[in-house]
C-alpha cells in the first residue's frame, strides 16, 4: 500500500454544449518507500485525446491512449508532472476523476496494479491471475491500490499492515464506503 503516492489534481476546462475540452492534469509522487523501483502513468478511458503536452513539451500521438510520467519513482519525488491534454469534446459527467492511474514494477509494463476493476492496459499481462487479481483485490477483498481523497495522507512504513495504523480501514474494506478511515 505505499510503492507509490502520488497527489494529483485534474482541471477540466468546458467548450461549446458544456463539453469537456482540455484537461489539465498536476502529479507529484511524494513517497518512495517501495522496496522495487515503480513508475507510474495513467489512461483516460472514455475520451479521445487529440493533443498531448507534458512539462512543456509536445508528445506525438499515437494509437496508445497510456500515459506514463516515470518509471522509477525513487528518481522523482517532489517534482511536479504538468500535463495538459486537449480531447474530442466529451459529456463532462463521462470523465470520473481520477481517470485511471495505474503502476508498474521495475520498468516492466506487462506488471501493472489498478485501482479496483479498473481496466489493465493492452501492455499489462494478467495471465496467471486470480480472479481477484484480475479486479486488484485480494481474496479478503483488499485493494492492490487506493483514491484517497486528500493531500498529506500519513503512509504506513513498508511491511506494516495499514490497518494497524488506520483500524477503521478493515470496516471500509468490509463494505462502508461512508467511513472515513484515512482521517485518525
Amino acid at each position: 500500500m505505499n510503492d507509490v503516492v502520488v497527489e494529483y489534481e485534474i482541471s477540466k476546462y468546458f467548450g461549446k454544449n458544456n463539453k469537456t475540452e482540455k484537461l489539465h492534469c498536476e502529479f507529484t509522487p511524494v513517497y518512495d518507500g517501495g522496496t522495487k523501483r515503480s513508475g507510474f502513468g495513467f489512461v483516460i478511458d472514455n475520451a479521445s485525446i487529440t493533443a498531448r503536452v507534458i512539462d512543456a513539451s509536445e508528445y506525438p500521438l499515437d494509437n496508445v491512449k497510456d500515459i506514463v510520467l516515470f518509471d522509477n519513482n525513487a528518481m522523482v519525488v517532489g517534482r511536479t508532472f504538468n500535463v495538459d491534454l486537449d480531447i474530442e469534446p466529451t459529456d463532462k459527467d463521462e470523465l470520473i476523476v481520477p481517470f485511471n492511474p495505474f503502476i508498474f514494477v521495475d520498468g516492466d509494463r506487462s506488471k501493472e496494479v489498478h485501482l479496483t476493476k479498473m481496466k489493465p492496459t493492452a501492455k499489462a499481462n494478467q495471465k496467471g491471475y486470480s480472479e481477484f487479481a484480475k479486479k486488484y483485490v485480494t481474496g479478503g477483498n483488499f485493494p492492490f491500490a487506493m483514491n484517497i481523497p486528500i493531500v498529506n495522507f500519513k503512509v504506513s512504513e513498508e511491511m506494516k499492515r495499514i490497518d494497524s495504523e488506520y483500524p477503521l480501514f478493515i470496516k471500509w474494506v468490509e463494505g462502508d464506503k461512508s467511513i472515513e478511515w484515512y482521517k485518525k
